[in-house]
């Protein structure tokens, strides 16, 4: 099953580049306030490989198109984890190119 998401909101937080697992695999956490109607939701997106370095280069305060992929895995012990990946973003009202 393949869907396309997509939100519109602004940076929070940018929380930088890290190393994740023993295969050298990047992971940067993004943290985008999106409104739903009258209220305000905080939602962290993963962008990984290639996309967590340039992720780098959102600032707090835009404002930014995302394009994202949820996938669920079942861990040891049963529990389960959700992760929001991003593959793509637009800053909304710039000339900024789009990753």
């Amino acid at each position: 099953m393949s869907k396309e998401y997509s939100f519109t909101g602004t940076v929070k937080d940018v929380l930088g580049v890290q190393e994740v697992g023993s295969n050298g695999m990047k992971k940067n956490t993004v943290v985008f306030t999106v409104k739903d109607g009258e209220y305000e939701n905080d939602l962290a997106v993963d962008f990984m490989k290639d996309k967590a370095e340039k992720a780098d280069d959102l600032n707090v305060g835009d404002s930014v198109e995302v394009f994202f992929n949820v996938r669920s895995n079942m861990a040891s012990g049963g529990r389960w984890f959700t992760n929001v990946n991003g593959w793509k973003w637009n800053k909304v009202g710039g000339n900024d190119p789009s990753y």
